[in-house]
């Protein structure tokens, strides 16, 4: 794909994505209809992405840029573990609050069960909300890098402390996160 004609691709893949987050969320229809929407929705997109940019078999040409680092790829994949990272972080909150609890609980010496994690769907969505701010950081300091380990890390980490990162863009602008904590 041309760089001229890269907002067809992205329109594509967003009008895709948004439909198939539009199915999901009819709760009031059956499972099996759902997936079998979904499907219906992803293959054409599938299909437009490997006719798009073609087959890739071993032997390319020296020089040849893998699929991976070309446009929207890179960015579509360093966006998905960005948000990867802040769903690690999410649970990873959740554990250390369980954990608090089981040692207040163990420190009252009465028998007691252990506490489940807590999920909360406004908490677990709220990085989401922010995420391009959070994307916006990273794509910065990404510019046109390759993806290696060290990209996937970054993209990785700026999800896990998007709190930090969103503190930062506060500080900068001068607007206060009120009512939140930051960790």
């Amino acid at each position: 794909m041309m760089q001229s004609e890269a907002w067809l691709g992205y329109s594509i893949a967003g009008v895709i994505a948004t439909s198939v987050l539009w199915v999901v969320q009819r709760r009031r229809w059956a499972p099996v209809a759902r997936l079998i929407i979904v499907l219906l929705l992803l293959v054409p997109g599938l299909f437009f992405a490997y006719f798009e940019y073609g087959p890739h078999t071993l032997g390319e040409e020296v020089g040849a840029v893998a699929w991976y680092d070309l446009s929207p790829w890179r960015e579509s994949l360093s966006f998905g573990l960005m948000l990867l990272g802040m769903v690690a972080r999410y649970f990873t909150q959740a554990i250390e609050l369980r954990r608090a609890k089981i040692e207040r609980l163990s420190n009252d010496g009465k028998p007691f069960d252990k506490p489940k994690l807590e999920f909360d769907a406004w908490e677990f969505a709220y990085p989401f909300f922010i995420s391009m701010i959070t994307y916006g950081a990273l794509a910065a300091q990404m510019d046109d890098a390759k993806l290696k380990i060290a990209t996937i890390t970054l993209c990785f980490q700026c999800g896990f402390f998007w709190q930090t990162i969103l503190g930062a863009k506060q500080k900068a602008t001068g607007v206060e996160n009120e009512g939140r904590q930051q960790s």
